[in-house]
């Protein structure tokens, strides 16, 4: 019988805790047996869990990241976790996000070596330490120790991309490797909530609407594209009531971000409109003319492939996973990474051909029909999990 533990460091609002809610909601919908174990707490359910309370289990662990403090005092996890595993008996564990792959190597390692049995698949959503500025002694060090680890514990390794995979393996072991596209869950929207923001917060009603998603880090490109916005409004000789950029997101850029605005002189151009509900996002998808997603670093990206089941009209950077989603007058419209004079060609070439057919909208519809559903992905779960 499977018996499968998801774990994950918190519960917040990320692509990867959505990911791993709407797979737990899968199995259990199939009838599998699923539990959830929460190193940190949960802070938000941004999708409602379908397991009963009793499957969730949380340890308040006071880290949700890989720190030198978490990988230190990780050891007080150990005994909890391997006591918690004797008891239920898993057959699998499923673990997302760095700090769950080193702490579950550790407890699965001790639960072993005590007789237990357990088949341990790592998820990885992110490049080989995407976001780290610093790396040294310590970081090599802890890095050869997951190596040893992982030759010692791991089953498979799930990757969300190519670019994930390729970016691992070339710098660390990875046992029995794979890519599997992030599946997202299928949902129709209208304009109509998006129409009704606009309306509320008097953005200007007859414009060009573009929007940028995502939360408001740095990887994400929101700086890197004002710049290419500004001169794209230079060029075009354009007035406020013609065009707008809504920034669909929060996070801890924003005042960088409002003060970029003024030195650009933008605020008359660009809306922030902080975290929003999923349905408003998916919502703007269907409203604005064009979405735009500029990441300098990205491991899928999965706001992509939500505006391909909108039918949304993009135009994406080349990073990571964006590649492998967004191709070229295919599906889309594609510029080099953290190139300014392509990103503003490209914008250009869009606003001035723009006509609601200038990519066929229902072929897009199909490529994520056939390409990145929820279906899809959890089959080839699935099929790993019954090897």
């Amino acid at each position: 019988m499977i018996n499968i533990l998801y774990v994950l460091p918190s519960i917040n609002f990320g692509g990867a805790e959505l990911q791993s809610i709407w797979q737990i909601n899968w199995l259990h919908q199939q009838g599998y047996s699923v539990h959830l174990l929460v190193l940190n707490h949960i802070v938000c359910t941004p999708q409602a869990l379908l397991i009963p309370p009793h499957c969730i289990t949380q340890l308040h662990y006071p880290n949700s990241t890989i720190t030198k403090s978490s990988i230190i005092n990780s050891y007080k996890l150990i005994v909890p976790i391997t006591k918690y595993l004797k008891e239920k008996k898993f057959s699998h564990i499923v673990a997302h996000l760095p700090l769950s792959h080193w702490v579950m190597r550790w407890a699965t390692l001790n639960y072993r070596l005590q007789g237990g049995k357990v088949q341990l698949i790592n998820y990885h959503h992110s490049l080989f330490k995407d976001g780290i500025t610093h790396y040294g002694i310590t970081e090599h060090l802890f890095d050869n120790c997951q190596t040893l680890l992982a030759r010692l514990t791991d089953n498979a390794n799930i990757c969300v991309s190519k670019s994930v995979q390729n970016s691992l393996v070339k710098k660390t072991y990875l046992p029995a490797s794979l890519t599997i596209y992030n599946g997202i869950l299928y949902k129709s929207a209208t304009d109509d909530l998006a129409k009704q923001y606009a309306q509320q917060h008097q953005l200007p009603p007859n414009a060009f609407v573009v929007v940028l998603p995502g939360r408001l880090q740095l990887a994400k490109g929101h700086a890197f594209f004002l710049n290419v916005w500004q001169q794209f409004i230079t060029v075009n000789q354009l007035l406020p009531n013609q065009v707008v950029l809504i920034i669909a997101g929060g996070g801890d850029e924003e005042q960088s971000l409002q003060n970029q605005l003024a030195k650009l002189n933008l605020q008359r151009y660009v809306h922030i409109t902080n975290f929003v509900d999923h349905n408003l996002l998916l919502s703007f998808f269907c409203w604005a003319k064009l979405v735009v997603i500029p990441s300098l670093s990205e491991g899928f990206g999965n706001v992509a492939v939500e505006a391909l089941m909108q039918k949304s009209l993009i135009l994406a950077s080349n990073a990571g996973g964006l590649s492998e989603i967004i191709e070229q007058n295919r599906n889309g419209f594609v510029f080099e990474t953290a190139n300014e004079t392509d990103c503003l060609t490209q914008l250009n070439h869009i606003y001035q051909n723009y006509s609601p057919n200038l990519l066929n909208r229902d072929s897009l519809l199909v490529d994520y029909k056939t390409r990145f559903t929820l279906e899809i992905q959890m089959q080839k779960i699935v099929t790993l999990l019954l090897k």
